[in-house]
């Protein structure tokens, strides 16, 4: 019984190749298409929280770490549908720290001092 259920789903599979190739091209593009749309979406959004400008933030993060910034990289949070800036910032005693701040509410929300979280414990 299970074998004739194998085989006649085997033929419906040849006979109708073409349908399910069709069918199936169109649920992928339906899944990229909407996914393309939800991106967009939150990217709006995300631009839409944006209250402090790349230079206000590098203000506030100069202010956190004395020093010169050396790279500004920006990231969208899609948790929080945000934009945060991490500034990598070289300091007085010549080390190389990150600090990342969140556009929406110019809250620090993470220090690394070469490449370690502040958080972290030490070993």
């Amino acid at each position: 019984m299970m074998k004739d259920i194998l085989n006649k789903t085997i033929e419906t599979i040849k006979n109708n190749k073409k349908k399910i190739k069709k069918v199936t091209l169109i649920a992928v593009a339906i899944v990229i298409i909407g996914s393309g749309i939800v991106a967009g979406t939150i990217y709006s959004y995300a631009r839409s929280n944006i209250n402090y400008s790349e230079k206000q933030l590098e203000e506030i993060a100069i202010k956190k770490i004395p020093g010169e910034v050396i790279n500004v990289k920006k990231e969208l949070e899609f948790e929080d549908a945000t934009f945060e800036y991490t500034f990598q910032i070289k300091d007085k005693e010549n080390i190389l720290q990150e600090i990342t701040v969140s556009s929406k509410s110019g809250a620090i929300t993470d220090i690394e001092i070469n490449g370690h979280d502040l958080d972290d414990n030490p070993m």
